[in-house]
């Protein structure tokens, strides 16, 4: 009888949940080609991820129903796998002997005090539950989680691997880093973070020609956007277009781009041949608040240029738009992506 072999799976199911209902699936179907490539060979995969940004950190046992794994069951049930769910490790590390037609689906990582204190003792009891380890979490490359970091080393080099995911994801990103058709935009928008503006801060001092030629700036982030980064910009020849106008919030906080602004926008993209856009231009969320986003993304789709989307928010609003299908790519990551493209050592 041929000993099940098991695979500790590594994903990045990070997905936007409402009423304890998945809104949006991309990252879930994105996943699917690992496992089935896992359980065609009659392996047994141990599917790990975390949802949202729990603090566990003070507590042993923490749940929030809201952020549990327990919600994607149906989903998968749905697209025909068969899901055996544990919130317990270490009745998870007897299941994960048995029956390799099941996925079994651990509870959020990030309940686990110990996923995000890179724990070395955590990382071991993680690694009592497989023979190997696949890496397809793509968008938290950049993340220091014990199940990122410490637990592959607890595998042999040869009993640790990227999944097909992250393969594919590094293959495309590798081709818009070294050799972006020229003229090279970059939408950035979303909130403003120090780990963006720094990948921004490298992104201006690449050679010029893997540097972008022109970023377009919306959303929180064009709020007083650093004069240094402008100042950087010019004097390597970089064009950096803030909004113009804007609709703002109450609290004089941006929302949306104003009717300029996107006009402004639409000029650039049409003359891009390859364009990489991570963020929105403002809470495209609300009806209200959506125009930006949907002109900007329309154009992009609309262009003749390599698109490529990067991040939760800009793919989320990718799908929101119906524009999916007339990109070039969408990518999984977001912090990772721009951080990817941005170091010069990967």
């Amino acid at each position: 009888m041929k000993q099940i072999k098991r695979v500790f799976l590594r994903a990045d199911l990070n997905v936007p949940i409402k009423d304890k209902k998945v809104m949006q699936d991309y990252r879930l179907r994105s996943i699917l080609p690992t496992i089935n490539a896992i359980q065609t060979d009659g392996n047994k995969v141990i599917l790990a991820t975390h949802i949202g940004r729990p603090d566990a950190s003070s507590r042993k046992n923490f749940f929030d129903e809201n952020l549990s794994t327990k919600i994607l069951v149906p989903w998968f049930e749905q697209h025909g796998y068969s899901i055996d769910y544990e919130i317990d490790l270490l009745k998870a590390i007897e299941k994960s002997n048995r029956n390799p037609e099941k996925i079994l689906l651990l509870e959020n990582l990030r309940f686990f005090n110990g996923e995000q204190q890179t724990n070395v003792e955590f990382a071991k009891l993680l690694a009592q539950l497989a023979d190997s380890y696949v890496n397809d979490a793509f968008g938290l490359l950049h993340r220091s989680d014990t199940s990122i970091t410490l637990l592959p080393q607890e595998f042999d080099p040869d009993h640790r691997s990227f999944g097909l995911l992250v393969k594919k994801e590094l293959q495309t990103l590798t081709a818009l880093k070294e050799n972006p058709q020229q003229p090279f935009l970059i939408i950035l928008g979303g909130n403003k973070g120090e780990t963006k503006l720094r990948a921004l801060d490298t992104l201006l001092g690449k050679p010029k020609q893997t540097r972008p030629e022109t970023i377009l700036i919306g959303g929180a982030i064009a709020q007083d956007f650093p004069e240094k980064l402008l100042k950087k910009a010019k004097q390597n020849s970089v064009t950096v277009v803030l909004p113009v106008d804007t609709q703002k919030d109450n609290n004089k906080n941006i929302v949306d781009i104003g009717p300029k602004t996107i006009e402004l926008f639409k000029k650039e993209i049409a003359r891009a041949k390859t364009i990489f856009a991570n963020g929105t231009m403002g809470i495209c969320e609300t009806k209200e608040h959506e125009t930006g986003s949907r002109e900007i993304l329309q154009a992009v789709a609309d262009s003749n240029a390599t698109t490529i989307i990067g991040g939760g928010d800009a793919v989320a609003a990718t799908f929101q738009f119906g524009l999916e299908s007339k990109m070039s790519f969408l990518s999984t990551g977001g912090g990772a992506t721009l951080a990817f493209l941005a170091n010069a050592n990967h």
